[in-house]
Formats: C-alpha cells, sequence, structure tokens
C-alpha cells in the first residue's frame, strides 16, 4: 500500500497488526511494526513521527539484544534527524549504526551507514571530511558491488568535485553513475 501513495491505509493496517503483536508479545514483530510505521511516517514526509516511530524500534530492538536491528534503527534515525535539520543528533546516529554493524561484521550496513553520513557531510559543506569518507566508502562498495550504495556515493562525490570548481571531474562523476 505504502508504495503505492496509501499511507494511511498502511499505517492503519499497521497499527493493528502492531496492537496483535503487542498482545502476544511478539517483541521482534513489534520492532518490524514500528519500523514499517517510521517508513511510512518518512515517505509521507512526517519526519517528527518516524523520528517516534524508529525511537520506539531502537528501544524494542535494545531489549531484545538485537544488534542489527538496532543499527538498522539508527540509519533510520538519522535520516530523519537529517530531514528535521539535527544534523549532530543524525551524524550520532550514523556513527552508532556504523559501530554496530562493525562489530557484528556486517559490511553492508556499515556502507549504507557511511553513505548516509558522506552526504549529510556534504549538505554541511564539510567538504574535506566528506570527501574522504566518500573515498573510504566507494571502496568498501566497490569490493563488495553494492551497486545502490556505489552510484549513490559517486553521486555525492561528483557534488564535491563541482563545489571544489572541478567541473570535468564532476561530470565523470555523474557520466559513471549514469
Amino acid at each position: 500500500l505504502s508504495s503505492q501513495g496509501k499511507f494511511d491505509e498502511a499505517r492503519q493496517m499497521l497499527l493493528e497488526t502492531l496492537e496483535v503483536f503487542e498482545e502476544t508479545g511478539n517483541r521482534s514483530r513489534i520492532f518490524d511494526c514500528y519500523n514499517e510505521l517510521g517508513v511510512i511516517s518518512g515517505m509521507s514526509k512526517n519526519h517528527a513521527s518516524a523520528k517516534e516511530y524508529y525511537l520506539k524500534a531502537y528501544a524494542v530492538a535494545q531489549s531484545l539484544g538485537m544488534r542489527v536491528d538496532m543499527g538498522i534503527a539508527d540509519v533510520n534515525l538519522g535520516i530523519s534527524y537529517k530531514n528535521l535539520g539535527d544534523y549532530p543528533a543524525a551524524i550520532a546516529a550514523y556513527d552508532e549504526a556504523a559501530e554496530i554493524f562493525s562489530a557484528v561484521g556486517m559490511k553492508y550496513g556499515l556502507v549504507v551507514a557511511s553513505c548516509n553520513r558522506v552526504s549529510l557531510l556534504e549538505r554541511q559543506n564539510l567538504n574535506q571530511e566528506a570527501y574522504q569518507m566518500g573515498l573510504d566508502t566507494l571502496k568498501l562498495a566497490l569490493e563488495m558491488d553494492a551497486k545502490p550504495i556505489v552510484a549513490d556515493t559517486l553521486v555525492n562525490m561528483a557534488k564535491l568535485a563541482w563545489k571544489a570548481g572541478l567541473t570535468q571531474f564532476a561530470i565523470e562523476q555523474a557520466a559513471f553513475v549514469a
């Protein structure tokens, strides 16, 4: 439903499902519901609501010791914080996600967290830090053949090159993505 833009219907179904899982005590499914409610809220541009759902998802994952799910909630929280303009909180969430994914050996989660952090650094005009982290993220994404992350990172690198006046380099990065 959410992919069809029917956010209210999807939200209502998830809230009803959440109620069932709360009654039965299925905590891992409660995490899933909160996380998906956050996704739907973010898609409908209600970032404050998304943040609240992701905080609840994180709390459930933490209470169950589900480290990967904590990392997933952290990445999603970072996106919500970024959209709310709270950049320090976004960076903290991305950094915690990266630490978690690194500790559990989940490279894909690590590059997702890093790619999001690069985008945020670029948005803040912290170009030198963004460029270095972008190179590291790109290297790992290429090693993993994580094409969506490679593309996103190259877009960020092209933006950074454009800002630095490296017009031809920026065009080449954009062409590589295309």
